[in-house]
């Protein structure tokens, strides 16, 4: 998704609907209130109405949690992601102690959240954060 591609939309008036995470509506709420109305949230199967953010990394990376994250390279999602930029960058100083750059190699945003993944994949980055299916046990996993 091109998410400020759909911010922009809504502040000029050229999308009528739009499918937003926090911080999509948070940009467009702070710009301009009237350019979005909340009508629908997502539901996890599990009746919850938030989602994770998580990290992703290759199973031959040797990385399963964050503190063995530290030192590697670092894929965000896109600027406007909740999931894959805002809540990571928030929430990983305050797991460690450190900024992400300071904590990791590298950080560098990789152009929406399949490139995220895919840069995982190809070596690009070592760890990336970003949504989820939300199907399945956080603690175990999801699909």
């Amino acid at each position: 998704a091109d998410y400020d591609g759909v911010i922009q939309g809504l502040l000029g008036g050229t999308l009528d609907f739009a499918e937003l995470g926090a911080s999509g509506y948070a940009s467009v709420y702070i710009k301009d209130p009237k350019a979005v109305t909340p009508i629908l949230t997502t539901q996890q199967t599990d009746g919850a109405t938030g989602y994770y953010s998580i990290g992703l990394a290759l199973k031959s990376s040797g990385i399963t949690d964050i503190k063995s994250a530290k030192g590697k390279k670092l894929g965000y999602a896109d600027p406007d992601s909740t999931s894959g930029y805002l809540i990571p960058l928030t929430q990983i100083p305050k797991d460690t102690g450190q900024s992400n750059e300071a904590f990791f190699a590298s950080t560098q945003f990789n152009g929406g959240h399949e490139n995220n993944i895919l840069a995982v994949r190809d070596g690009k980055v070592d760890v990336a954060v970003d949504d989820s299916s939300g199907i399945g046990d956080f603690k175990n996993g999801y699909t």
